[in-house]
Parts: C-alpha cells; sequence; structure tokens
C-alpha cells in the first residue's frame, strides 16, 4: 500500500512536515509549539545554507537577534510571544535532543532539506500475515 502526502511550495512547509512526522520517535514527543519554534530554526538554517558554513549559520540562530525573530514570528496581533517564552521553548528542545548545545543535530537538517523532499512525502506500507 502506498499513500501520498504533497508538500506544496507553502509558507510553512517545515511546519507541515514535523506534523506529518508526528506519530514517529522522537517527533511524537513534541508539544505544538515545540513544532512551531523547531520549524522557524529549520526554515531559517535552510535558508542561511545557501550562502553561509553551519558555524556562522548557528551563531546566529543562536544568537539574541535571532530569538526575537522567533518571537515576532509567533506573536499575533491579540497575543505577544515573549522572549522568556521563547528562550523556555528552546530549553525544552535541547531537553528532547532537537537542539544539541548550539546546533541543531544533522539527523534532523537532512529530514527538511527541500531537495529530499521533493513536493510530497510518499509511505510505502508492506503488510505481512
Amino acid at each position: 500500500m502506498k499513500y501520498t502526502i504533497p508538500l506544496n511550495n507553502e509558507e510553512h512547509r517545515t511546519r507541515k512536515v514535523l506534523e506529518i512526522f508526528s506519530f514517529l520517535n522522537p517527533f511524537s514527543k513534541l508539544s505544538n509549539r515545540e513544532k512551531d519554534v523547531f520549524s522557524i530554526f529549520i526554515d531559517e538554517y535552510l535558508e542561511l545554507n545557501k550562502k553561509l558554513n553551519d558555524e556562522q549559520i548557528f551563531t546566529i540562530l543562536f544568537g539574541y537577534d535571532f530569538k526575537v525573530t522567533i518571537s515576532e514570528k509567533l506573536s499575533t496581533k491579540n497575543k505577544n510571544i515573549s522572549m522568556d517564552f521563547v528562550t523556555n521553548y528552546i530549553t525544552k528542545l535541547r531537553k528532547k535532543g532537537f537542539i544539541v548545545g548550539r546546533k541543531i543535530p544533522d539527523k534532523f537538517i537532512k529530514l527538511f532539506e527541500i531537495e529530499r523532499l521533493d513536493n510530497e512525502i510518499i509511505f510505502h506500507f508492506e503488510i505481512k500475515n
């Protein structure tokens, strides 16, 4: 049996992929807000990776200015997300192994590289008796 999930070139593509992988470990351990924060990290990494090396990227991603960016992206008209909130969720991602020190492990980055995802995710199921 084959199940295909289309991935449009939508703005929240990484977040959608995280949601699709939610039934798998370790993604099943993430809360919705942790997925939101992690997807922002991955999106920014993929964008910066086009012109910078990993050391430069992680210096940016774990700097104060990027925490401000996360706060702004998560804030809405009715609800402002504080820097403390962002820091708490980064700590939670560290405890769950999605951030190690001041880096995102390669095993997660490789899952989200656009070239690898193409425009769909295909699951192949094999039913055994």
